[in-house]
């Protein structure tokens, strides 16, 4: 299971002081909430340690533009080589952290570092480096969407396939399938 970062855990990911992620944290920047306590008090006779949900540490990198620490918080992971497949999702997807991967050496790599939510493989890509690909995802437990083309319209032989649709497709069809498959699969994981 997946735990809430403390601050000082936010401060060294991000290269500041655990004062400046506190700070962030009080004034409503940085979403974030106290564990309760009793032992526990601040200069100012606060109780309770501060924790970051993950997912609200991502959005506030973008927000004001920091960079997000290498191989965190990839919530989908697209491997094509097509950039105008990433920015729809980007565009429609703003709360969710996309890695685009154009290999399969770069998509294994970032399953094992990155532990994305869903893998989005594009079959123009290859036939082999998709099978890979969903092959490699299985084995980390990754659903996968498989987009197929007009040029390879047949299944990649049962690899790990949670979801196919032809590309290009419906975007609102793609973003529910995404939504369905990352929640089937992460609600006790994430």
């Amino acid at each position: 299971m997946r735990r809430d970062l403390t601050s000082g855990e936010v401060a060294a990911l991000l290269g500041v002081s655990s004062k400046s992620v506190t700070s962030w944290i009080d004034t409503g920047r940085l979403p974030g909430y106290r564990l309760p306590t009793t032992v526990a008090k601040d200069r100012m006779g606060k109780c309770g340690d501060r924790r970051v949900r993950r997912e609200d540490l991502a959005v506030f990198c973008r927000e004001y533009a920091l960079p997000l620490p290498r191989g965190f918080g990839v919530a989908l992971l697209v491997l094509s080589r097509d950039s105008t497949l990433v920015d729809l999702l980007a565009a429609d997807l703003p709360d969710w952290t996309i890695e685009q991967a154009n290999n399969t050496f770069d998509a294994g790599f970032l399953l094992t570092s990155c532990t994305p939510k869903a893998l989005v493989i594009d079959v123009r890509i290859g036939r082999v480096e998709a099978g890979e690909a969903a092959r490699s995802a299985k084995r980390h437990k990754c659903p996968v969407v498989v987009l197929l083309s007009e040029d390879s319209p047949e299944p990649l032989n049962g690899e790990a396939e949670e979801q196919r649709l032809s590309w290009p497709c419906d975007p609102k069809r793609l973003l529910t399938c995404l939504r369905r498959v990352t929640a089937q699969s992460h609600d006790a994981v994430a």
